[in-house]
């Protein structure tokens, strides 16, 4: 159990860069000489790269997704290329969160013969994550995937870029670094567009670092997967805008969305109605929870091994389940709405706490 939860929120934690804000007029492109992070994938192969396994090539690396139709395209516009199996060029595609098997599906599907990383080992994630925030604009929207690493053959990081890229563009770059056979034809001088996203039910998307999950497209519902933001104090937000610009309701928190983290403070909003197993399990540094008027059910173990955890506020009048062991102090307050009072005790009652302290 506890090692489900652990790959679970590990899982969340490497997706966390990856997924798509819609940018089109405000791309991350920068040329830089800078060693590039250390990091060590398996590909579908079974062969593990390094930095050090893969000096003397240049690289270009890819973060991608098969749901991301920015990433499909450059992928595919980098496949007709007839100079990507140039010799000293390594194109490597990496797939954070994804088993191998899904790594190698994406890659047969697409036809591509690129090198494919799955993400068993949750190494691609970390690395993601790791990079994040200087992807993130003031305003706190971030750029569309995908992200594009080129890398030389010393292992110095030299371009890096975030959103849809031709292979012409891409010619010209990495022509700095490796010797490429000349274009067939004269590059487009056309404005690159990006591609319309299409959020469907399972899709992500990130806002001030947070993520969110779509669970109803239609309706335009997401869940809150997690709070990355390094914050102290959490506002889970009523609603975000995803890719496709348009705004979606926040109807609940995740499975194991914050299981370790390290807010002091967090607040849940009214359009919240449930919350997931495990939210907030050893949560070691939280001491104040508010939640808003629509919560209807508290999963299993969810404020679990949250030692400092000393005050809670239920706005809520229509809470109808507590799961087991959801608590596990007996130094909470638990301040309900006054007609609550006695319905919520009952609710509580052999949740985890030896005695309850309910206001």
């Amino acid at each position: 159990m506890r090692e489900q939860i652990i790959n679970r929120r590990i899982i969340f934690c490497s997706m966390l860069l990856f997924f798509w804000i819609a940018a089109a007029d405000a791309r991350a492109e920068t040329n830089t000489n800078v060693a590039f992070p250390e990091f060590s994938f398996v590909d579908t192969d079974g062969n593990t790269l390094t930095n050090q396994s893969l000096k003397g090539q240049t690289v270009l690396l890819i973060i991608s997704q098969e749901s991301c139709s920015a990433c499909n395209l450059t992928l595919q516009d980098l496949k007709g290329a007839d100079w990507h199996n140039t010799q000293g060029l390594r194109i490597i595609v990496a797939c954070p969160y994804y088993r191998d098997a899904q790594a190698a599906s994406y890659k047969q599907s697409g036809g591509y013969d690129f090198t494919f990383c799955g993400d068993e080992n949750r190494r691609i994630g970390k690395l993601v994550v790791s990079m994040y925030q200087k992807y993130e604009q003031g305003d706190g929207s971030s750029f569309a995937s995908p992200m594009l690493f080129i890398i030389d053959s010393t292992g110095n990081l030299r371009y890096e870029k975030v959103g849809y890229t031709n292979s012409d563009t891409l010619h010209a770059k990495l022509s700095q670094f490796v010797t490429l056979p000349p274009l067939t034809s004269q590059p487009d001088s056309t404005e690159e567009e990006e591609p319309d996203e299409t959020l469907e039910k399972g899709d992500y998307c990130i806002a001030n670092g947070q993520m969110f999950t779509v669970t109803n497209a239609s309706k335009r519902y997401v869940t809150f997967e997690g709070d990355y933001s390094g914050k102290s104090a959490i506002t889970i937000p009523s609603y975000v805008t995803c890719s496709d610009n348009k705004r979606y309701k926040v109807v609940g928190i995740s499975d194991y969305a914050m299981m370790n983290a390290t807010a002091k403070k967090v607040t849940i909003p009214d359009t919240v109605e449930k919350i997931g197993k495990y939210a907030f399990y050893n949560n070691k540094k939280l001491k104040t929870v508010v939640m808003g008027k629509s919560v209807t059910r508290i999963g299993d173990g969810c404020f679990s091994y949250c030692g400092k955890l000393k005050n809670m506020t239920i706005k809520s009048k229509k809470l109808k389940k507590v799961g087991k062991y959801a608590l596990l102090d007996d130094s909470i307050k638990i301040d309900v709405p006054n007609n609550k009072r006695k319905a919520y005790k009952k609710l509580f009652k052999n949740k985890g706490q030896r005695q309850l302290k309910i206001y």
